[in-house]
């Protein structure tokens, strides 16, 4: 009887952080500040989706376009990035922390012609989300976010702001 017990308690512990568990779905707008030794000022959106492994750590998928025609150039972006999330929940605030790595594909048209790259990308950033529930309000998300497209090197910010959904 006090093995059962004990493998009933040992069983309901362990199913604690599988019931924690919660998906997140981010969709907003970014803006992008391309550096590649001119700046480029971009707009686009922002899409993501986060596990929470544990109540302070999840497993995000981050997919962000930004587009933009300066000086009559077309400048595409696409990133793709996925990595850990860090974050702390207050009850109405929760800030978080991030590190993401994966692809980032470039493109640059001018009169018809188009060259376009495809190269990793890393992101270092956080951010806030405010609300309770099920509807959250990502306040500001802003990400260092370095890409090496077409040979060269870009530092760039990102910064974004819209709706998470939680289920």
């Amino acid at each position: 009887m006090r093995r059962l017990v004990l493998l009933l308690g040992l069983c309901a512990v362990t199913a604690l952080p599988a019931a924690a568990q919660q998906t997140e779905l981010f969709a907003g707008y970014s803006y992008l500040r391309l550096s590649n030794g001119t700046d480029v000022n971009l707009n686009g959106w922002n899409a993501a989706v986060e596990r929470e492994l544990v109540g302070w750590f999840g497993i995000v998928a981050d997919i962000s376009g930004h587009y933009g025609s300066p000086g009559g150039v077309s400048v595409n972006t696409l990133q793709a990035l996925f990595g850990p999330r860090l974050k702390v929940d207050t009850g109405l605030f929760e800030p978080f922390v991030h590190v993401l790595f994966g692809a980032a594909r470039g493109s640059a048209g001018v009169f018809g012609s188009t060259s376009s790259d495809v190269a990793l990308g890393v992101a270092v950033g956080g951010g806030l989300d405010i609300g309770v529930g099920p509807v959250a309000w990502r306040a500001v998300q802003v990400d260092y976010l370095r890409t090496e497209l077409f040979g060269a090197t870009q530092n760039n910010t990102r910064v974004a702001t819209g709706v998470v959904l939680r289920f």
